[in-house]
């Protein structure tokens, strides 16, 4: 069952959620309150200061990556590799070497040192909504010239970063994105899900609530 709480800033959410968290306690376990990761310490002081001292028994707060690390805990993974930001760059300067002459706008900035960091930020937003090289190269058919050929790249440069990650990790995906596709068959989250601080979500972030949703917690 899904509710949704409502009302300005101040006016008692965060509050009305650790105390319905509280009432549960005596009935349910595997209770999560899904936080920014910037905001999990205060939530943390807040579940503490409702719930008491059993409150670690019952429940625990978890920002999205902290929620994959427990996921891939109880359904194994939680030693296969994930990349920094370091190791990502040094994968795509691999992706970019490896395509060479095959990029039609980006291959001419490859030596300016701004390159890679500003590639990577706008690879990673495209990433982060889930946009596969596929659904982008059919973008750029569709509104080809300059933009057109800047998207053709950026689909070439998606396509040779996973099979660059794939061939020295042997996986592409980041720690939300495998959350995302293991979310129903893991019990974190089992007593009930609780949604506070967000003001949007990544498309990875939106199939982890889908997948919580249809599992029914």
């Amino acid at each position: 069952m899904l509710t949704i709480l409502t009302g300005l800033s101040g006016s008692g959410k965060t509050k009305t959620i650790c105390e319905e968290i509280r009432d549960n306690m005596a009935s349910r376990n595997h209770m999560v309150l899904l936080t920014p990761e910037q905001q999990s310490h205060r939530a943390e002081r807040n579940l503490a200061k409702v719930c008491g001292p059993k409150l670690s028994l019952h429940a625990e707060v978890l920002s999205f990556t902290r929620m994959a690390s427990r996921a891939a805990l109880e359904l194994g993974g939680l030693a296969d590799p994930i990349p920094d930001a370091g190791g990502r760059l040094l994968l795509m300067a691999r992706a970019v070497t490896e395509l060479g002459p095959k990029l039609r706008r980006f291959g001419e900035q490859e030596r300016r040192a701004d390159f890679l960091p500003r590639l990577m930020a706008t690879a990673e937003e495209f990433r982060s909504a889930m946009l596969s090289p596929e659904t982008i190269e059919a973008a750029a058919e569709g509104i080809g010239g300059g933009t057109g050929e800047k998207l053709r790249d950026m689909a070439l440069l998606l396509s040779a970063w996973d099979a660059v990650t794939e061939r020295q990790l042997g996986d592409s995906r980041d720690a939300v994105m495998r959350l995302a596709d293991g979310i129903e068959k893991t019990t974190v989250g089992a007593g009930g899900v609780w949604v506070d601080g967000f003001t949007d979500f990544t498309a990875a972030e939106l199939r982890v609530l889908e997948g919580i949703l249809a599992r029914g917690t």
